[in-house]
């Protein structure tokens, strides 16, 4: 035991080795997107005394009045980072966001290998975890939060949850103090999705403490328990909601924030969620601005994605009912509650790539531990075959290291505004605000041809889009053409 603990060790210094190396090319990556009203243009956060007010003043969140909002904590770590870089240096906002996502890894590993120790005995348990720890590390799709400075609230919001669940399950004893409230009141200052909470404590009190599964919740002689274990996480819930209406209250109304028709918006999210799910094995065309749209009317995409969903609900049912299984239960369900904010608000974005983020936490660790379980059958072939077992690391070495690769190459097209906006064009042809960009970044490089073209590509997609014809009387006149300009 103790010398597997040694294993163990040494194996987590060369994962965080292997991340500094994958992430290594990341460090002076540009400002992006949103980054530009929320950080670049803020004059808010060049003044660490503005920090009280981030909690109260939501215009002090963006320049563009259509993004206010009340995210302070986000705030106060741009502000802080703006001090400690003395202006807008990208190595220091980077270097915050990835010392945070190297603690909320730490937790995850401690978490996984709870929830298995509770499923199952065997001399693989701490294994299982660092390997879902390290497929989740190294995932390409987390480069697209990562890189993306203001998409720290997402690893804001989840390590906070994160925090928050770790303690809960890891000081039963403390439970009645309530410290566990302490980190997901923080967490809503970031992002609203800590209210995610609730319903992934409710399932792994249910699930690995009252030992019963999703088919028992249902059953009227579990009623008075179910009662007991939703009484126990009432002030969770309570904080939440009163901290959140507070955020709310603060945030005035935004035209451009939930613009979809509610039904078809929730519709298309089952197609989505197949996106999401296949992204996990194959992330072979993220982008940073996708150009998924309503599905409207009903086509074979809808037919897969509500599949989908069913097989995922009975997936989650199935694997409830034997302890053995039921880590691949909560991974599922850690997947389908941390989708589901964004799955229910009609935004005006139908996917965006970097909501992956969070979901992959509980997707990880149902998809390791299944591959695990299947393993075990052929325990004693590794044992009687020393070469199986050497076989089996080469795989997982290479499987883990072309994810990194992967996420190494996103880092690049994260470089600037250019390689960016071109690998969009790419990845989502369709997408008319990209096209406009990377025709914006040829445009100041006096590329005025380039710029046309892709400008008259974005018209097909974006035809009202009054930027667009302003940039294109822009670069008409850049190239002599006043009249039409």
């Amino acid at each position: 035991m103790k010398n597997s603990k040694t294993v163990i060790l040494i194996l987590f210094l060369v994962l965080f080795i292997a991340l500094l190396i994958t992430y290594s090319n990341h460090w002076n990556n540009g400002f992006h997107f949103d980054d530009s009203h929320s950080i670049e243009e803020n004059v808010h956060i060049r003044n660490l005394k503005n920090i009280p007010e981030f909690f109260v003043n939501p215009k002090m969140f963006s320049s563009k009045p259509d993004h206010w909002g009340l995210r302070p904590i986000v705030t106060t770590t741009l502000a802080i980072d703006y001090w400690l870089g003395g202006g807008l240096t990208p190595f220091w906002f980077h270097l915050s966001t990835f010392i945070w996502f190297i603690v909320l890894c730490i937790l995850i590993f401690f978490i996984y290998s709870h929830i298995i120790q509770k499923s199952i005995d065997h001399s693989w348990k701490y294994f299982i975890a660092l390997i879902a720890t390290a497929w989740y590390a190294l995932h390409p799709a987390n480069a697209e939060t990562i890189n993306y400075i203001i998409s720290r609230s997402d690893v804001l919001s989840t390590l906070c949850i994160v925090a928050s669940f770790s303690i809960y399950i890891f000081y039963p004893g403390k439970r009645k103090f309530y410290f566990y409230i302490i980190p997901a009141v923080i967490g809503v200052f970031a992002k609203e999705t800590i209210i995610v909470l609730v319903p992934l404590l409710f399932f792994y009190i249910t699930l690995f403490e009252k030992q019963l599964s999703i088919a028992d919740l249902l059953k009227g002689a579990n009623f008075k328990s179910i009662f007991k274990i939703a009484l126990g996480l009432l002030p969770l819930f309570i904080a939440i909601v009163i901290c959140q209406v507070y955020t709310l209250a603060k945030t005035p109304p935004s035209p451009t924030g939930l613009s979809n028709p509610f039904f078809k918006y929730v519709a298309t999210q089952s197609y989505v969620w197949v996106h999401y799910f296949g992204s996990f094995f194959l992330p072979l065309d993220l982008s940073a601005d996708t150009d998924m749209s309503i599905i409207d009317p009903i086509d074979y995409r809808l037919i897969i994605g509500v599949t989908f969903i069913i097989g995922l609900v009975y997936t989650i049912f199935k694997t409830s009912k034997n302890k053995q299984y039921r880590p691949i239960a909560f991974g599922l369900l850690w997947f389908a509650f941390s989708l589901l904010p964004t799955s229910l608000a009609p935004l005006a974005e139908v996917m965006n790539d970097h909501r992956m983020f969070f979901p992959f936490i509980g997707l990880a660790l149902a998809v390791v531990y299944t591959l695990a379980l299947w393993l075990m059958n052929y325990e004693n072939k590794f044992i009687a075959f020393p070469k199986f077992g050497i076989l089996l690391g080469g795989i997982i070495i290479i499987g883990l290291s072309s994810y990194a690769y992967g996420t190494y190459q996103r880092n690049k097209v994260w470089k600037n505004d250019e390689t960016l906006w071109y690998d969009v064009t790419v990845k989502s042809p369709k997408n008319g605000r990209g096209l406009m960009n990377y025709g914006l970044t040829q445009m100041f490089k006096g590329n005025y041809p380039v710029a046309l073209s892709y400008f008259e590509k974005a018209l097909v997609y974006n035809s009202k889009y009054y930027n667009l014809f302003i940039n294109l009387g822009i670069v008409k006149n850049a190239m002599g053409k006043p009249a039409e300009a």
